[in-house]
């Protein structure tokens, strides 16, 4: 994948769960000022290799837009809008 300063290569792999999208309303934001609207895929099991070693770890379950999901998820839109 991409390469930076002193990272030759970074590669995650996941098993994928399940699309969480939704509403997150302002009051529950990060901010508390913009309301957020989102499409994230949780996974139950990843796996970050740095440099050709991997990396130690694993996600946890956790709540998230009132649905269980876990610490481990791509975020593949997010829009924040000030409320």
């Amino acid at each position: 994948m991409g390469q930076g300063r002193g990272c030759r290569g970074l590669a995650v792999l996941g098993e994928s769960r399940r699309a969480l999208h939704g509403h997150i309303p302002k009051e529950k934001s990060a901010t508390g000022r913009h309301a957020l609207f989102s499409l994230f895929v949780d996974a139950r099991k990843v796996t970050a290799t740095v440099n050709g070693r991997t990396l130690k770890g694993q996600p946890v379950p956790r709540e998230f837009a009132g649905r269980q999901s876990s610490t481990a998820f791509l975020a593949y839109s997010e829009t924040w809008i000030r409320v």
